[in-house]
């Protein structure tokens, strides 16, 4: 009995070990992809956005053929990429509290609402008033917020972050793409419930060769 005991024992930490190794390199390099496959979507948006009429676009409320075309080249981009929303947004740069939207594009198969331009709302949580200051502050060219936790009824997604230039070099506002992160969580869900189930496997086997030795 202690022999086997013993076994098992041994055979769960190890697969302890491995389950908990595999579990974070698993996160990270998923995680690595889908930042890598946003910053690709965002930077052909970011060329979308003229920095240098930010203020102009505000003003009109986005009254003219030129926003509307732009809006539209959006739309279809965030679709065919497959990512939740394309935004761009300037933020309040005293608190990085608050922001006002530019753009906004929303997938069609996503339960998100446009929001008009000249919407405003508070800033989502402190680590995207983190990046919204490195970006506008210290220069950050990618940001990346990942939220798989307190969603408020959302689907897990990372969003990744550029900044919005003037023709002078100057941040005036920050473009932003959420891809959904689904497979994130299922795909941890899937390893863990086939690592669980070989480990119990094996203890099994172990339990019974050690009995028949």
């Amino acid at each position: 009995f202690r022999i086997i005991g013993g076994i098992v024992s041994l055979l769960l930490i190890y697969n302890l070990i491995v389950q908990t190794i595999g579990y974070f390199q698993f996160t990270e390099s998923l995680t690595n992809e889908y930042n890598d496959s946003a910053f690709r979507t965002a930077e052909t948006a970011v060329t979308l956005v003229d920095g240098n009429k930010i203020e102009e676009y505000l003003q009109t409320n986005g009254d003219s053929d030129e926003y509307r075309d732009r809006l539209n080249r959006m739309d279809i981009l965030c679709d065919k990429q497959n990512v939740t929303l394309i935004y761009a947004i300037a933020v309040d740069t005293s608190d990085y509290g608050r922001f006002v939207n530019i753009y906004n594009s929303v997938n069609k198969n996503s339960s998100y609402s446009r929001w008009e331009i000249g919407y405003q709302r508070d800033t989502t949580n402190d680590e995207y008033a983190r990046v919204y200051k490195d970006i506008y502050e210290n220069g950050l060219q990618r940001g990346t917020v990942l939220r798989t936790t307190d969603l408020r009824g959302k689907e897990p997604h990372i969003t990744s972050l550029v900044p919005v230039k003037d023709s002078n070099g100057d941040v005036q506002a920050i473009l932003c793409v959420q891809r959904p992160m689904e497979e994130l969580v299922t795909g941890r869900q899937k390893y863990l419930r086939s690592v669980g189930l070989t480990s119990v496997i094996l203890s099994l086997i172990a339990c019974v060769s050690t009995a028949a030795y």
